[in-house]
C-alpha cells in the first residue's frame, strides 16, 4: 500500500494468478491531487502573465499561461469522467467536482459532453465499487 493512504481508500485488485489479494490505493485521488497541481500551476501562470504584461512583455505573456492552461483543462477532463473504484473515492471526486462547480462552474457549461461524461464516470465507479463488494 502506498504511504499515506489509509486502508479504507484501498481497492482489493486480484492478480491472474491464484496470488493472494492485493490492495491498490484508489486512482481517483491521484486524479484529484493531478488536477489540483495543474490548477496551483495555471494560477502561477497567470500571476508570471500578469506581471510580465505590467511591465510590457506583451508577447511572452501571452504564451506564458497557454501550456498551464491546457493542462490544467486536460487535467479536470480527466477527472470528470474517471471511474472511482472505492466509495471513499467517489466521495472524494464528488467533493472535488462541487468545489470546482462552486468556484469555477463555467468549466461544467464550457464542454457539450461534460454531463454524459460525468454521468458515464459514476456509473463506471459504482459498478467498480458494486464487483469489489461482492
Amino acid at each position: 500500500m502506498a504511504p499515506n493512504v489509509p486502508a479504507a481508500v484501498t481497492v482489493p485488485l486480484a492478480t491472474a494468478t491464484a496470488e493472494p489479494t492485493a490492495a491498490l490505493p484508489d486512482p481517483v485521488f491521484g486524479l484529484i491531487e493531478a488536477h489540483r497541481k495543474a490548477d496551483r500551476d495555471f494560477d502561477a501562470a497567470l500571476d508570471e502573465q500578469g506581471r510580465l504584461e505590467r511591465i510590457g512583455d506583451e508577447a511572452p505573456a501571452d504564451l506564458v499561461g497557454e501550456a498551464p492552461c491546457h493542462a490544467a483543462f486536460n487535467a479536470f477532463d480527466v477527472l470528470l469522467a474517471a471511474p472511482a473504484a472505492t466509495l471513499p473515492g467517489i466521495v472524494a471526486q464528488l467533493a472535488c467536482l462541487q468545489e470546482i462547480a462552486e468556484r469555477d462552474a463555467w468549466m461544467f457549461s464550457d464542454r457539450e459532453d461534460s454531463a454524459t461524461r460525468l454521468l458515464k464516470g459514476f456509473a463506471a465507479s459504482i459498478a467498480n465499487v458494486m464487483a469489489v463488494q461482492s
